[in-house]
């Protein structure tokens, strides 16, 4: 019996899949198989669909080509929709795409994020891990997958269903209580070491030492309660100095809904807070310059340090909006709205054309 094989490897882009996943299981699209990727459980769980881990089938990872098309031709996988994760800590998201196109089965492809396009080439730079067709988040991000080589019609903006679920958390009130905070860490990529980012050396120490005395400084003002929360792919470091505590936050719920600000760099996390209404501040220090791909954001989420000299004041000040319940200026958000039904939509069309970007433009969704 033929099937459609879903598989989901990163956090990322679990939040596309997992509740698309969801939306088509309940809708009974069509015969699905739900591979889940370690990394992709907890949202699923939080999605309330069940996928079978990745573990049911290979024993270590990243799984090899040959490994892949047997699984494939095994499972009599006639569609593969995907997520598009990075190529640095674990290849298998990227094999799939390549093993499916050998064998001739049509691939559908998620880009969960604005950054991270090097994903798609390889070391010599030649874009390999292109999918037949992908969904992404707006027309700025559709202009880079066909600036990489994709057909303009296989490729469709179609929002991301994980930050249109932050529209319906709600702004936190000010209430001049103990304000959470939150640092939203992301794995060096770079340099391949998989740091984390708070764990870059910067003059004084390392970032989140410099963190820690900025926020003793704002303690003095207002009262605050500060928690690192480490990107599942970063390597694990030192224990945070006070007064910064590891996130409590269950693999079931989402962090801001516990927060009031948060800091980090490029994480889709920060999108979602500020779409929550929480005071969001990005670190676009001369220091991290070296830590990432694709740094720039095309929006404003709130607050920027740009210096570290500016760490204490900008701080104080995101504390302060989130004291008084007042939004941070300047900021841009996306329009993410019906990311979810135009996700849904795209995958019924691909199931029912495939690759075929030749039929009519309304076979597919806008």
């Amino acid at each position: 019996m033929s099937t459609t094989l879903l598989y989901s490897q990163d956090p990322g882009g679990a939040g596309v899949l997992a509740p698309l996943a969801a939306r088509l299981v309940a809708t009974g699209t069509a015969p699905l198989t739900l591979a889940v990727h370690p990394l992709s459980q907890p949202a699923f769980a939080r999605a309330g669909v069940e996928g079978q881990p990745l573990e049911t089938w290979f024993e270590t990872r990243p799984v090899p080509e040959t490994a892949l098309r047997r699984w494939l031709e095994s499972l009599g996988v006639t569609r593969v929709i995907c997520s598009l994760s990075s190529r640095y800590r674990d290849l298998t998201n990227c094999r799939l795409v390549i093993s499916a196109r050998a064998a001739g089965i049509p691939t559908l492809g998620f880009m969960d994020s604005w950054v991270g396009f090097d994903r798609f080439v390889d070391d010599d730079g030649r874009a390999v891990y292109l999918p037949d067709v992908a969904g992404c988040i707006d027309e700025a991000s559709r202009a880079r997958l066909v600036a990489l080589g994709m057909a303009p019609g296989a490729v469709r903006a179609v929002g991301q269903p994980r930050l249109e679920e932050a529209l319906a958390v709600g702004r936190r009130t000010g209430n001049g209580g103990t304000i959470g905070v939150l640092l939203v860490s992301q794995p060096r990529v770079l340099d391949r070491s998989f740091a984390g980012l708070f764990e870059t050396p910067v003059p004084g120490g390392r970032l989140i030492d410099r963190l820690a005395a900025a926020f003793e400084t704002v303690e003095r003002r207002q009262p605050v309660r500060v928690e690192l929360r480490p990107h599942p792919k970063e390597t694990a470091g030192a224990a945070p100095p006070a007064p910064i505590a590891l996130d409590r936050t269950g693999a079931r719920d989402v962090p801001y809904r516990r927060h009031d600000v948060l800091v980090g760099l490029t994480s889709t996390m920060l999108v979602e807070a500020a779409l929550a209404g929480r005071i969001v501040v990005r670190l676009r220090v001369p220091e991290l310059d070296d830590a990432l791909e694709d740094l720039d954001l095309p929006f404003a989420l709130g607050l920027t340090v740009r210096d570290l000299d500016e760490l204490g004041p900008v701080l104080a000040e995101a504390v302060r909006l989130a004291a008084a319940g007042e939004p941070p200026p300047g900021q841009a958000l996306p329009d993410v709205r019906r990311s979810l039904d135009r996700t849904a939509a795209l995958a019924r069309a691909f199931l029912v054309v495939g690759a075929d970007t030749g039929r009519a433009e309304s076979s597919w969704v806008s």
